[in-house]
């Protein structure tokens, strides 16, 4: 609006102009009557309202629009749990996450029984003992045994004995497996003959006379492992304490067998 007004004006005085130098004369004469307007004047009033326009374009100054943006502050959502909310969580399903999270255990877990026997006897007992013909040295005999009712693994073996010996030939105390009531130490003349399964022995010679006795304590051990290397005892079959010592009744011999087993899978 405000342009228009200003080409109008501009107009306007260009028109004024333009008359007065066309009209502008020192007679008092009537102004001749003219039936158009010329070429030369068209031209003239086209330049003079093109200058004007530009003028008048100069002089308009328009402001660059400001747009204030407010800020924009949203606030976080409020999420509310109920105070009574609960969850119920079955011993089931908790085994069942406990298993997922902790890896399998690779270590396998053996149980290890054990069972013990003892035995007391002097030299004149051991000869004495049904069929015996003698429990001299190298010859031993059965004394007491323990036997299995199931296939088991042998894992250890522990021999402890007092042995008191007052007489000429070694006295000894031997764990192993009980094949027969006597057993004859000397090696067979035929090599393919399986030696005896003999696992432990203590054995003296002399060491008290009548009177004064120092008897030799001692205590020996064996161990196997429960999966490569153990030995395996079959239902039925017996490890046992065996022992040998002159026909004497001042010979004394004490022991104490403990083994340690697995049961087969």
């Amino acid at each position: 609006m405000e342009g228009d007004l200003l080409i109008a004006s501009a107009l306007a005085s260009v028109l004024s102009r333009e008359t007065a130098k066309t009209t502008g004369t020192t007679t008092n004469a009537p102004a001749p009557v003219s039936s158009g307007i010329t070429q030369d004047q068209i031209n003239q009033l086209s330049g003079a309202i093109g200058n004007a326009v530009q003028d008048a374009v100069s002089q308009i100054q328009i402001p660059a629009p400001q747009v204030n943006i407010p800020d924009i502050n949203v606030p976080p959502a409020q999420v509310q749990f109920p105070e009574n909310i609960q969850a119920n969580i079955s011993d089931e399903q908790i085994a069942r996450i406990a298993s997922a999270i902790a890896p399998p255990s690779t270590t396998q877990v053996y149980d290890i029984l054990n069972r013990s026997v003892q035995v007391s006897f002097t030299g004149a007992q051991m000869n004495a003992l049904p069929p015996v013909l003698s429990a001299s040295f190298p010859q031993i005999v059965l004394l007491n045994q323990i036997q299995f009712i199931q296939d088991v693994r042998l894992v250890g073996i522990v021999l402890s004995a007092s042995l008191l010996n007052t007489g000429t030939a070694p006295m000894g105390i031997y764990a192993c497996r009980a094949t027969s009531n006597i057993i004859n130490l000397d090696p067979p003349t035929d090599p393919t003959i399986r030696a005896n399964d003999i696992y432990l022995s203590i054995i003296t010679h002399n060491n008290s006379t009548v009177g004064t006795n120092a008897p030799a304590s001692r205590t020996s051990s064996i161990g196997f492992s429960p999966k490569v290397s153990a030995v395996l005892m079959k239902a039925g079959s017996s490890i046992g304490i065996y022992g040998c010592a002159q026909n004497l009744a001042s010979a004394l011999l004490a022991g104490v067998l403990s083994i340690y087993y697995t049961t087969e899978e």
